[in-house]
């Protein structure tokens, strides 16, 4: 991200920010490398040892495993939740240790400490690891990072982040640590470690001298939070479940576990029950709600867990309030994503005219915060002056103090201007992204005070995969700079994740839908449902080839449901949960987004090897599902791209310093799906002063990916647990998850144990390699799962690149993420002196958002002919020649006289043919007549496909059927009544009178689509007339 908006170049000396957010229960690190000359950018640390990289997660647990025995620590992070037996995790609430001023009543609540380190000695080791994980993410993500990082350690500069406290005592204590795990060197501590940010605040907006300022109007620091509801859910727990074999040890504690992972972030207060998944299907109590591993909680029960610690903040908020008018609430933070807080903060505060808006994925909003906080205040800045952290957003009037308050974004509030701050203090950098939002309001209500349709345009983009799908949406109205913004908000998934995927599933009870995505997983394995997933299989055409020597069951689709009506039920969810994001997160969204819903633009991705067939498919879906309202609404409001242009638009969108993009050098991108592998090859043909960009030969598309591993792992499992208490169905199919989820995005090819968590910590068997819940797999195995997909992966790149002077292999995608497929693929193509690397940003579904940025800006002028295209035409009859005479039977008396062949394949592109944008291709054709013709109202022409290699002299064989891999593509029609009646009567063979029209097939690729029209010149005047427009699929 920008560091702020409109930031001038740097012009100090070359220098590394660093910025740590210790959190009660996770941290998050930023950081900026500063070179001179050149725009700060904020990067977030989003790979941590032992979490997948493909979540893009920014938080790493506060957690760190000791030895009991010895004291010696063995891992932090996520590492230390994945351990054997004989450690425990300590320190996982690292702050109320260290902060003196927290009177929580831990007696009993937090995990053990005896004969373990202090919580200073802790965290001075967790920051340590911290730093470590720092360097590392820097060094593989920036260029030369090792040198750099090498050259600027010594004198980096540290910003820390504490809670609004007057008690200094936690802050000596943080500085401290960071001293000792030799973040800074003591000498420069004092000037290197003295910037801290707080909590909670109010804040005045006002203008003057054409800028946006801020500044501190009330504060208040309170003891509530995600803890609070944890330690009040652990009581009301123990409580529900005391006389069972679940109230204690270590199956209570799977279920506080489950509980913080799902139920804490993802209930909203809604009238549905909760499920904790926290065991193996062999934990039943039906007393107790407990069936197959899982315990039910009702609405009411979870509601309880968090009334008592939202009702303290909504207190809080009232006390703040009281005596002023707030017109705009911002929740951040962890718990600020919240579903419940937010559902409540809304009923309590909505009904007074408040706007309550809410800032998506904002785990690490503090540290970037931070860093935007340190730049823009710098060493010179008192406290408690106000803050202007905006640029220049128009004329206005300094003198008039009224004027700047009417301008402000929240209106004229002169009550909130009389409230004074009590204590000085630094400004929270979580205003920054606050004020952030409130600078899209301004941009909005002076750029669309006009009429607001001119311009202002919405653009939705799908990526439907195999396993997991997402949405992109960009927003644009006249003066914004338009950026895609991903939907990080999901029915069932955590909001503090800010994960972009949501699963590709539907659940079906007796052909009614039940529920989508993540909310679909609590129906799997129940006998009365029946779950629609991996359905996108049964669309992919023949053409989409499986790679040799794999095979792959194809999950059937629930009784009574068609493959049309799971793709537009999908589809429809989709679109409203991107609807009700948009509105939750953008000011004014519900009307903006009812102004331009009709009107919306809808781009798709979609595989390589797709077609027409499955577009159409695609537009058929989306008119049932509501989102389109006819077929011609369809075909004039949806746009198709193939995953590999729109993971191209990605990665360059990401990517910052790119060695691989050079004026004149190809690149390869491999988009690494959950069931296809496509593949392309470009060329870049300049740098400067935009990116330009051409595709080199024929796309690759192969069935292939993350599923076809998932298959292996299930029958390497089966057989495996074959006569053990865990050879079920069921069983197999929660470990086949927990692999997926885990241990095939971590392993890299180099870990001898690989844990899958499935059940509870009752389940053991060592005969089988399980203890507690968690089945060991080695090295070998785990290899032999991912062996035939990697193999099939590597052969199609290889095919891809042969002949080509490619240094350079761009992997992207779900299964792009695995670092063992990746440096499988450094193996196998670095001895052909190819490169591969990924995307600076996290993956997750990079199509997604590509396909929005595709559609903004069409880097590529030159587009490689996917198929050739082609009409029918006729020829002479030429006896001498065999294929002529073995098609006799399609000859024919023309209107001339003479005896022609039908069928010809005349080609007006070829395949594999480089095209620039914008280029016409006009072909010159004609028709004739034995009598003049009554009516040419409905003139047509049809266009056809050839998806081979090598292009027929004939569209159709002896009989008049269509050879193989020719395909209608579509006809282009016509109203050419005006050249009625016809003046050209010409003579052919003797006695043969005809009548001629001639016109023009005009082809023209522009950057989204090629399309095709008919053209004809007017009689007796030089004027020409264009027909309708026909888009060529699959173009």
């Amino acid at each position: 991200m920008d560091l702020f908006r409109n930031a001038q170049l740097y012009q100090g000396e070359e220098k590394l920010v660093v910025s740590i957010d210790i959190g009660l229960t996770h941290s998050t690190v930023c950081y900026v490398h500063c070179l001179p000359n050149d725009r700060p950018r904020v990067r977030t640390v989003f790979k941590w040892p032992g979490q997948p990289e493909a979540s893009g997660e920014a938080k790493v647990p506060n957690a760190l495993l000791y030895k009991v025995a010895t004291g010696e620590l063995t891992s932090c992070g996520a590492e230390a939740g994945h351990s054997a037996s004989y450690s425990y995790v300590v320190g996982e609430w690292l702050m109320i240790r260290v902060d003196p001023n927290f009177n929580l009543i831990i007696q009993g609540s937090l995990p053990r400490t005896s004969n373990l380190p202090t919580a200073e000695a802790a965290c001075i080791d967790f920051m340590t690891y911290l730093i470590g994980c720092v360097q590392r993410f820097f060094e593989e993500n920036t260029p030369n990072g090792q040198y750099i990082w090498r050259r600027l350690h010594s004198r980096m500069e540290v910003v820390l982040t504490s809670r609004d406290t007057s008690d200094s005592s936690i802050r000596v204590q943080l500085r401290n640590a960071a001293i000792a795990a030799g973040l800074v060197d003591p000498a420069h501590a004092e000037r290197l470690l003295n910037k801290f940010t707080t909590d909670i605040r109010v804040y005045r907006i006002t203008r003057s001298d054409s800028r946006l300022g801020i500044s501190i109007c009330a504060n208040e620091s309170l003891q509530a939070g995600s803890a609070f509801v944890v330690l009040d859910a652990r009581q009301l727990l123990q409580k529900r479940l005391s006389g069972s074999n679940y109230c204690d040890g270590d199956s209570f504690d799977s279920i506080m576990d489950a509980f913080e992972k799902k139920t804490l972030r993802v209930f909203d207060g809604s009238y549905s029950d909760s499920v904790l998944h926290f065991g193996s299907t062999r934990d039943n109590d039906r007393r107790y709600g407990i069936m197959r591993g899982k315990l039910t909680l009702t609405m009411t029960e979870v509601a309880r867990a968090f009334d008592d610690t939202v009702d303290c903040i909504i207190q809080s908020c009232q006390r703040l309030f009281e005596g002023s008018r707030i017109d705009c609430l911002f929740l951040t933070g962890s718990f600020g994503e919240s579903p419940y807080l937010t559902r409540r903060i809304k009923g309590a505060f909505l009904g007074e005219s408040r706007a309550v808006l809410d800032i998506p994925f904002l785990s690490s909003a503090t540290p970037k915060g931070a860093l935007i906080w340190r730049f823009e205040r710098g060493d010179s800045v008192t406290p408690t002056e106000p803050a202007s952290i905006l640029p220049p957003i128009g004329p206005s009037n300094p003198d008039s103090a009224s004027e700047s308050a009417q301008h402000s974004p929240l209106g004229p509030n002169p009550s909130v201007q009389q409230v004074q701050p009590s204590l000085p203090r630094p400004l929270n950098p979580v205003s920054v992204q606050i004020v952030d939002r409130l600078y899209e309001a301004v941009d909005r209500r002076q750029n669309l005070s006009g009429p607001p349709h001119q311009k202002e345009r919405l653009i939705v983009s799908f990526d439907i995969g195999t396993t997991c799908s997402a949405v992109s949406f960009v927003h644009m109205y006249p003066g914004a700079n338009p950026e895609p913004r991903l939907v990080t908000r999901w029915p069932g998934q955590p909001l503090a994740s800010g994960d972009s995927k949501v699963p590709t599933l539907i659940a079906y009870r007796d052909s009614n839908v039940v529920a989508y995505g993540a909310e679909a997983l609590d129906f799997v394995g129940q006998a009365e449902y029946e779950i629609a997933q991996w359905f996108k299989l049964h669309l992919h055409p023949e053409s989409v080839t499986i790679s040799p020597g794999s095979t792959l069951e194809i999950p059937p689709l629930p009784t009574g449901v068609s493959l049309l009506q799971i793709y537009s039920s999908f589809l429809q969810f989709l679109y409203q949960s991107t609807k009700r994001f948009f509105e939750e997160t953008t000011p004014g969204g519900a009307a903006i987004w009812q102004r331009l819903d009709q009107q919306a633009t809808l781009v798709c991705a979609i595989p390589n090897g797709w077609k027409s067939k499955e577009t159409d498919f695609l537009k058929q879906a989306a008119q049932y599902a509501g989102i389109t309202h006819s077929e011609d609404d369809a075909s004039l409001r949806m746009e198709f791209v193939t995953e590999g242009e729109a993971s191209v638009h990605y990665i360059l969108s990401k990517s910052g310093v790119t060695p691989w993009l050079e004026e004149g050098g190809t690149f390869a991108v491999v988009d690494a799906g959950g069931s296809t592998v496509d593949s392309t090859v470009f060329k870049c043909l300049s740098t400067s002063p935009n990116v330009t960009l051409e595709m080199v030969g024929a796309c690759e598309c192969m069935q292939t990916g993350g599923v076809f591993v998932d298959r292996s792992a299930k029958a390497m499992l089966a057989e495996k647990l074959r006569g053990s208490n865990y050879d079920d169905k069921l069983t197999i199919n929660d470990m086949v998850s927990e692999f997926e989820k885990r241990a095939k995005r971590l392993f890299d090819g180099t870990s001898d144990s690989n844990v899958i968590q499935f059940g509870g910590r009752r389940d053991t068997d060592r005969n089988f390699d399980i203890i507690q819940g968690k089945l060991a797999l080695k090295r070998s195995e785990v290899i032999a799962i991912f062996e035939q997909t990697i193999r099939s992966i590597a052969a199609s790149c290889t095919k891809l690149l042969k002949d080509r002077q490619t240094k350079h292999l761009i992997l992207v995608g779900g299964f792009g993420e695995s670092p063992y497929l990746r440096n499988r693929l450094k193996a196998d193509l670095g001895p052909h002196g190819i490169e591969v690397t990924i995307a600076e940003q996290p993956l997750k579904k990079a199509a997604a958002e590509g396909s929005s940025n595709w559609y903004l800006k069409q880097l590529l002028v030159n587009k490689v002919a996917p198929f050739a295209l082609g009409v029918e035409s006729t020829i002479a009859f030429d006896h001498a020649r065999k294929d002529h005479r073995e098609r006799k039977s399609r000859a024919y008396i023309a209107d001339d006289g003479n005896n022609r062949m039908r069928d010809v394949f005349t080609i007006l592109i070829a395949r594999d043919a480089t095209i620039e944008s914008k280029t016409e291709i006009i072909f010159k054709a004609k028709a004739t007549f034995e009598e003049q013709p009554e009516s040419l109202k409905d003139f047509e022409r049809e266009l056809f496909a050839f998806d081979g290699e090598f292009a027929p002299n004939w569209t159709r064989d002896a009989k008049g059927n269509l050879l193989r891999n020719v395909r209608h593509l579509g006809k282009v029609k016509a109203d050419l009544s005006a050249l009625l009646p016809l003046s050209d009567l010409v003579e052919g063979q003797p006695a043969y009178k005809y009548w001629l029209l001639e016109y023009d097939i005009v082809v023209t690729v522009t950057g989204t689509k090629a399309i095709a029209q008919l053209r004809w010149k007017h009689k007796d005047r030089d004027q020409t007339s264009m027909g309708p427009i026909q888009v060529i699929p699959d173009f």
